[in-house]
């Protein structure tokens, strides 16, 4: 009996230290294949036309393979300016306007053109309150049944799928070349514009290399577009949100998947219980199949958010110092993350950017007379709305 309490004592004390030292351990793995990545990256960029490291087409296969493609894809807004793109729940509403307080304190004018979030059916009601902000760039609001065929049902089998499906989905609701996608999680930890993401017609990215994403979302990801052996597994590939995609290459994935799986490939995808495909996984694959990476991408030197200034666990978020995310000046990546799954209260978070963002930014500007009909807009819908109009302070 002693010995087997001693055993368990100390099975107990190598959890403790286990679970003390992860998030330590997590975040150096992920700073440094982001740092290995980054400098395989910059050795990159003297080797010609095709840095990314992707199988040369020759021109009569990418044009074969082109062939038929792009019915769907039109840039509707000529400017170079960026669609912001957020998937959100009712239980994102905390969170997602802590987000909108950086956004509004350091987005630069004539960055944005448009901003689109994607929502449960049941959560419509309480997000299209925001349309009714005063921001500098208009807000819409779309249902996720209106993103799908009528035989995904609301609640299907695999949610995860779902979002992941709709980031891809969205391109054909974007007007511009390029759209952000973001999490309620991430902040705006310094000033931002067009130029911060794209240069030259072309968007940086988060690099991350094979080993650190999950090996079955390449294999899964290459099986179902059948584009099986394209990309160079040695050299940096696509990090995942934040991110910048070009809607050319969406539209491609969609392109490819209907043409390969027929129409209706939604239903296909969300059926996937296991989810053996990623969305950054398509689009890279597909980028690297029609030849076309390097023609939309390329690393500039900086990711789309700091690995530095982000936090995946709770140890590591309610340590996490927001003096040194958003005071660091030799930073060049404009975002950070702290993980929504580490359950930090948003009244926390808040408290520890509040002084970064400043008291007329902090809340979002509301339009001249709009209270009294977002409080008759609030008391009309069903809960979810009546939470959300709390949470603004209506």
């Amino acid at each position: 009996m002693h010995l087997r309490n001693c055993l368990a004592g100390t099975l107990a004390l190598v959890f403790l230290v286990a679970v003390l030292f992860e998030p330590s351990r997590q975040l150096y793995h992920r700073a440094q294949d982001w740092q290995a990545a980054r400098g395989a990256l910059a050795a990159a960029q003297s080797q010609g036309p095709n840095r990314s490291g992707d199988l040369v087409l020759e021109p009569h296969v990418q044009q074969q393979r082109l062939q038929g493609l792009g019915s769907k894809y039109e840039v509707k807004d000529p400017s170079a300016k960026l669609t912001l793109v957020s998937p959100l729940q009712i239980s994102d509403a905390g969170r997602f306007l802590i987000l909108m307080s950086t956004l509004r304190h350091n987005l630069l004018p004539k960055t944005v053109s448009a901003m689109i979030l994607l929502v449960p059916d049941s959560d419509y009601p309480a997000f299209s309150l925001i349309t009714r902000f005063a921001l500098d760039f208009p807000v819409t609001v779309i249902a996720e049944a209106d993103m799908f065929p009528p035989e995904v049902p609301s609640q299907a089998f695999n949610g995860y799928a779902r979002q992941m499906l709709l980031k891809l989905l969205v391109a054909q609701h974007v007007k511009t070349e390029f759209y952000l996608t973001l999490d309620a999680d991430l902040l705006l930890k310094r000033p931002m514009n067009v130029t911060s993401l794209v240069r030259n017609g072309k968007a940086t990215f988060n690099p991350e290399t094979y080993a650190v994403t999950k090996e079955h979302w390449w294999k899964g990801s290459e099986k179902m577009l059948e584009a099986e052996g394209c990309i160079n597994r040695e050299q940096p590939l696509f990090g995942v949100t934040p991110s910048v995609l070009s809607r050319r290459i969406s539209t491609l994935v969609l392109e490819r998947l209907e043409q390969l799986h027929g129409k209706g490939f939604e239903v296909m995808m969300v059926r996937d219980k296991h989810s053996e495909w990623s969305e950054y996984t398509l689009y890279r694959i597909a980028a690297c199949f029609f030849g076309v990476f390097d023609t939309y991408h390329e690393f500039l030197g900086h990711s789309v958010y700091d690995t530095h200034a982000s936090a995946w666990t709770y140890h590591a978020a309610i340590n996490w110092n927001a003096t040194n995310a958003f005071t660091n000046e030799t930073s060049a990546e404009p975002f950070a993350l702290v993980q929504g799954r580490t359950h930090l209260p948003e009244r926390v978070v808040s408290q520890k950017i509040e002084q970064f963002v400043s008291p007329a930014s902090a809340r979002v500007a509301k339009k001249e007379g709009s209270a009294p009909k977002l409080r008759q807009l609030a008391a009309g819908a069903p809960r979810r709305a009546g939470l959300l109009s709390e949470r603004l302070n209506f």
